[in-house]
């Protein structure tokens, strides 16, 4: 059993299909992003008639382009974020790395203080 039920939201089946086909689960941001655009295109499934892109971009060929452009920058916004989240966690793992490197230089400095005490006490 996956431990998915009817209340299980659409990116958890998502994730346990791309684990499955060999590939990696999201990271948090990448989720946050597909659930808004998987929303946006709820929204616009449900208020925009089948079709009705052909029909206005025959009528107004600016508007796909102008469609066009919005699509590019979104994806480039998400690849930003993308980034700037990978950004984050290796920031986060260098601040860990280096409170790790403190404790440790922290302890060595003591351990040798107290193997120098008791050489003097010998």
């Amino acid at each position: 059993m996956l431990g998915l039920d009817y209340n299980s939201s659409g990116v958890e089946y998502i994730d346990r299909e791309a684990v499955k086909a060999g590939g990696a689960p999201m990271n948090p941001v990448d989720r946050v992003l597909y659930d808004e655009l998987t929303y946006l295109v709820d929204r616009l499934a449900t208020s925009v008639p089948n079709g009705s892109l052909a029909q206005a971009a025959a009528a107004n060929p600016l508007l796909r382009t102008r469609l066009d452009e919005a699509d590019a920058q979104l994806a480039a916004a998400r690849a930003s974020l993308l980034d700037g989240y990978g950004r984050w966690l290796r920031a986060l793992e260098d601040v860990e790395n280096l409170w790790a490197l403190a404790a440790w230089r922290r302890s060595a400095t003591t351990e040798e203080a107290t193997e120098q005490a008791a050489a003097l006490a010998a």
